[in-house]
């Protein structure tokens, strides 16, 4: 297993707003997760900071 961290690794911020969606988000609040998780990437606050578990066989993230 792998963490990546959203605001490390920048290119995984579309995959982390689709998957994190997927999971936890229903139809009316895609835009909220999207601006939180793009937003953590330029922030120098210490929150939001957004992550991701990357399955090391399979290359899937996990919850």
């Amino acid at each position: 297993m792998r963490i990546i961290s959203i605001r490390q690794e920048p290119a995984y911020k579309e995959v982390a707003a689709k998957y994190i969606h997927n999971k936890w988000g229903n139809e009316t609040n895609y835009q909220l997760y999207e601006d939180s998780i793009f937003g953590c990437i330029s922030t120098k606050e210490s929150i939001p900071y957004w992550y991701l578990l990357e399955d090391d066989d399979t290359q899937e993230m996990k919850s």
